[in-house]
């Protein structure tokens, strides 16, 4: 009998095993599929699996066609137990859910969408019950869950169960949000019951936390109200805090009339800002005028008002603030010299050179003087004085040789060295660059340029030399310039045999152990590898509010970034596996150097995302897909859902208005930018349009498509440039010039991998 009983259960399992995996197909569908497409590919289907109800759940949920949204949520609660006939009020659905079948991973989930939804039908009584189904974890979906809960019961009038609801969770949860959502919602609790007094303490301590977020701007409402209402007081400190939250608020008028008698230079300063933001200049004078006495307080007021003026985008008025603050204390007069030498070269005036060269002289060690260093550089690159660019870029490389800037600085004296017949500094200047910025958009660029003229064979035995001598640099080089140059990732894991034992290498090893070891190592680490049932599903929202009650801490970052590796690569979301590995490198401290890392992680870090989408787009519009794909990496990361700030959407990151005239050409009378074979269909036919328009230039060509054909002619018209490095670096635009140059980059990049993969 025992026997029996135990060959049952094990059929069971492997059959509930089976239907779970029929999920794992399903993530492409979640994280890319629309409510649409969602529907019309699982509607129709027989026996769906959990997953298959969770994200029809899902779509329904966003059509807000609640009842099937319900059905299918109820559906999702276990492995392999359905009932398609479920008869949807509040007792036959929890009737099914506390069934005895084997649960789905995304029971909890499930349960949690369930009960959102018999609260938007006033079922309050079983919302409660739903929610205490739930396991007491500490997930975000518990925090959501018991707020939801809590709201249930105070619709109920029942405030005491509605409060120790919300305490029992208040001390489970330590990130920011959580705490202030809580204590916004036990104020509101403490507000229906007429104890102005406790609710006036919650929303205090909302800003106690943080007086910037929305909840603190939420809570400050709150708290102005109840002031208005009840007469309540403030002490000091809580009135410069509430002041400080209005104006993040935008509430500027008042937020003045709080800080601005308070005292205390905090106060003054938001005093200052507010009025600034308020359009109230002459008060904010005045303010600052009573503090004259005070040469410190003063300079620092004065500094306020000028950075509140840069920010707000009057940047004449902030620097005209600035240049009266230049004998001021140190850092206030260090800060003022950058803001007046940005401002002064965006606008071409001949002044900025004196403001760059004193801060440059001031503050050498300042790391702010690297950009200065540039903006001269690049203004006598300008005048064709090539002496003066190779002395402001030598300065540069002497006071940061491994500074942000200084890829640019050496590709850019290797050309002059190598134009002034100064080989021996221009090759040294090659290796470096080479061996030192590996993932570089200028060492791509070089190694395209000078690809050419180099030997193989002597090439090798630059890299044989470098090894037997230990020549990390050396080594490096070669081999960094092999791999551009044979394309053959064969070649390239002999010669990484051979430098197995290198120290640089060594570090790349650290990193690659790390990732396939699954190397976790904060307390976080389950609560992050709990997402992959979300991954399964391309649950996208769950895992943005999962993650987003972690703490910043390194450990935790680095396991995010694991993670985040690990289930975007397996379950496809392109976007989440790349930036997950990025954000490893940075933990690590290495550079992005695909000349050493793995094939899967290259294959990671630029993969061939939505492959029939983009070869169709290719062969109809004839752009090389290696092109569609760098456009692609340098404007989304491969996410179909990025929006601009400036309002471009999508894979290709399409401007509507663009997206609207490219629809007429296509005769497409509906459209969703966020699809991606939508996004790679029209900006593919924007990039022929410009080929055609700039003759198949390449750095015409994505210069028009990040700031357009309009500009590109400007430019052109202005100035006669001796070659393309001119053209990139003489841009007036900083975001077009790394846009060319990333995207280049990221074109040869791929170049590589489709010659090395056939």
């Amino acid at each position: 009998m025992k026997k029996t009983v135990i060959l049952l259960i094990t059929i069971i399992m492997l059959s509930c095993a089976q239907q779970d995996g029929s999920t794992n197909d399903l993530s492409t569908l979640g994280f890319y599929g629309s409510s649409k497409d969602v529907i019309k590919e699982l509607s129709g289907k027989k026996d769906l699996s959990w997953g298959e109800h969770f994200l029809l759940g899902q779509a329904y949920n966003d059509r807000k066609d609640y009842k099937k949204a319900m059905l299918h949520f109820a559906n999702s609660c276990f492995s392999t137990h359905r009932n398609m006939d479920l008869t949807l009020y509040a007792q036959p659905v929890y009737s099914f859910v506390t069934g005895f079948h084997f649960k789905s991973p995304l029971y909890d989930e499930s349960l949690y969408q369930v009960a959102r939804l018999f609260y938007l039908y006033n079922e309050d009584n079983y919302v409660v019950k739903f929610v205490d189904l739930l396991d007491a974890d500490d997930t975000a979906r518990y925090r959501d869950a018991c707020i939801l809960k809590a709201r249930a019961q105070g619709r109920m009038k029942k405030f005491g169960d509605s409060e120790k609801t919300l305490l029992a969770i208040e001390n489970d949860y330590s990130d920011n949000s959580s705490l202030q959502i809580i204590r916004i919602r036990l104020g509101s609790v403490k507000e229906n019951t007429d104890d102005f007094s406790e609710a006036m303490k919650w929303y205090l301590r909302v800003l106690d936390i943080d007086v910037s977020t929305w909840q603190s701007v939420i809570a400050a409402k709150r708290i102005e109200e109840l002031m208005g209402k009840q007469g309540v007081t403030l002490t000091t400190p809580q009135q410069v805090k509430l002041g400080r939250a209005l104006y993040y608020g935008g509430k500027y008028t008042r937020a003045a009339s709080l800080l601005a008698n308070q005292g205390g230079e905090v106060a003054l300063r938001y005093a200052i800002r507010a009025l600034v933001r308020g359009g109230k200049r002459d008060a904010a004078e005045k303010l600052m005028h009573a503090r004259k006495a005070d040469s410190v307080l003063y300079t620092s007021l004065r500094i306020t008002m000028a950075d509140e003026l840069w920010r707000k985008g009057s940047r004449y008025g902030a620097v005209k603030v600035y240049k009266s603050v230049l004998k001021g204390t140190h850092e206030s007069r260090k800060r003022a010299l950058r803001r007046i030498a940005v401002y002064l070269e965006e606008r071409k005036n001949a002044d900025f050179r004196k403001y760059c060269t004193m801060h440059v002289q001031d503050y050498p060690d300042d790391r702010y003087s690297e950009v200065l260093l540039w903006f001269l550089a690049r203004d006598s690159l300008a005048d064709g004085n090539e002496k003066k660019v190779m002395a402001y870029l030598e300065l540069s490389l002497r006071l940061f040789p491994d500074g942000k800037d200084a890829d640019r600085a050496r590709y850019w004296l290797e050309k002059l060295y190598r134009k002034n017949d100064r080989k021996v500094e221009a090759l040294q200047m090659e290796k470096e660059l080479l061996a030192m910025h590996p993932g570089s958009s200028y060492t791509w660029l070089y190694m395209e340029k000078c690809a050419g003229r180099k030997d193989t064979g002597q090439l090798k035995k630059d890299f044989n030399t470098a090894v037997k001598k230990n020549d990390s640099v050396g080594g490096r080089h070669a081999h960094l310039m092999l791999f551009f140059i044979e394309k053959n990732f064969e070649s390239r894991g002999q010669r990484l045999k051979v430098m197995k034992s290198v120290s640089w290498i060594k570090t790349y090893q650290r990193m690659v152990d790390a990732l396939s070891k699954k190397d976790t190592r904060s307390a976080a680490a389950n609560h992050i590898q709990s997402l992959k049932h979300f991954f399964r599903v391309g649950y996208l929202d769950g895992i943005r509010r999962e993650l987003g009650i972690l703490p910043g801490t390194e450990e935790v970052a680095h396991d995010r970034a694991l993670m985040a590796f690990h289930y975007g690569n397996e379950y496809n979301h392109y976007s989440v596996a790349a930036g997950g590995l990025l954000n490893l490198l940075k933990i690590y401290d290495i550079d992005e150097d695909i000349s050493v890392l793995p094939e899967k992680l290259v294959a990671a870090l630029l993969p061939c995302a939505f492959s029939e989408c983009v070869n169709e787009a290719s062969a109809k519009f004839g752009i090389d897909r290696k092109m569609i794909y760098a456009v692609i990496k340098a404007e989304s990361m491969y996410n179909p859902q990025a929006v601009s700030p400036a309002g471009a959407v999508g894979l290709m990151q399409l401007m509507p208005l663009t997206a609207r005239d490219i629809a007429r050409q296509l005769n497409m009378k509906s459209y969703t930018l966020k699809d991606p074979c939508t996004s790679i269909r029209m900006g593919t036919h924007y990039l022929k349009w410009l080929k055609g328009y700039f003759n198949d230039d390449f750095e015409e060509m994505v210069a028009g498509y990040n700031a357009g054909a309009g500009n590109v002619n400007k430019w052109k018209s202005n100035r006669t440039y001796a070659d393309d490095d001119y053209f990139t670096a003489l841009l007036p635009f900083d975001e077009t010039r790394g846009y060319i140059l990333r995207t280049k980059k990221f074109f040869l990049q791929y170049d590589i991998l489709v010659n090395a993969r056939r």
